[in-house]
């Protein structure tokens, strides 16, 4: 018998609403995880720094000001009640991405205005966007696609990782902030900063440096990975990118080769969740 639980945490230091989507299937056949792109806070143009206690109070402003509801929490729940409703009707999963991206753009369409799909600020009127994993398994083999920092693992019962797929996430090629910063002298923090990263470093084939996102641009595709891999009986364990490093922790695998205690794995994971992350675990 099949037994499929997930949940979503936050870091306690992260006061935006919940992004994050994940569904399956009753049977488990289906997994399906997406995580809302952070949209920008409203009426701020420089975003503060974090890891600066002395920016406390922008870092309050930045929580104030934000979205909520975010638009990014639509499009992630878009993502995954398509995915379990169209992995049936396509040929494959790559059809499966494509058709929802297509989905996306039709309700940016509506959310941005036709106009906007072509002349976006790439600031407050940014393409809502996710990024996402959706798995299906038949007779023991998982068909999968992914998109940036979404992804799974599969372990054996001794906690012992058997495959894993690539964070392809921004910066995994390659400092894009670095870039940025020598080509054009700003960064993400600044407005023109995160423009030139969303319109020249997302969804761009033609940058060796791009990252993937499903904004409803067709180039998103490009950056849909996907591949077939052997289940048979061990664990499956599918997430965003804010429970990546906790899923490849000495921690989980511990946790793996004890009996997978959900709630155990749910506590020790909210100490490490980044911001906020997801997790669906199949064994």
């Amino acid at each position: 018998m099949v037994f499929i639980e997930g949940f979503t945490l936050k870091n306690w230091k992260n006061f935006k609403p919940v992004e994050d989507a994940f569904a399956y299937s009753s049977d488990g056949k289906v997994i399906t995880l997406a995580d809302g792109i952070t949209r920008d806070p409203l009426r701020m143009s420089v975003l503060p720094n974090f890891g600066n206690p002395l920016h406390a109070y922008q870092i309050f402003k930045f929580f104030r000001n934000y979205p909520n509801p975010s638009v990014a929490k639509r499009v992630a729940d878009l993502f995954c009640a398509s995915f379990l409703e169209d992995i049936y009707l396509r040929k494959n999963t790559k059809d499966a991405f494509d058709n929802i991206n297509k989905k996306i753009e039709e309700h940016n369409k509506k959310w941005l205005g036709a106009h906007m799909l072509k002349d976006t600020d790439y600031l407050e009127h940014d393409f809502p966007a996710c990024v996402s994993v959706g798995l299906t398994e038949k007779d023991g083999v998982v068909s999968y696609g992914f998109i940036a920092d979404c992804g799974f693992g599969i372990f054996n019962k001794k906690g012992e990782l058997i495959f894993r797929t690539k964070n392809e996430g921004p910066n995994s090629k390659g400092s894009i902030d670095e870039a940025v910063k020598s080509k054009y002298k700003t960064g993400f923090r600044f407005p023109q900063g995160r423009k030139i990263i969303r319109s020249l470093y997302r969804n761009n084939p033609s940058e060796k440096l791009a990252y993937g996102a499903l904004t409803g641009e067709k180039e998103a595709m490009h950056y849909v990975k996907t591949g077939e891999v052997e289940l048979r009986d061990n664990i499956l364990v599918a997430y965003t990118d804010g429970l990546e490093d906790f899923v490849y922790s000495s921690e989980f695998a511990g946790q793996i080769k004890t009996g997978c205690d959900l709630d155990l794995i749910q506590r020790l994971g909210q100490q490490r969740v980044r911001t906020e992350g997801s997790l669906v675990l199949r064994r």
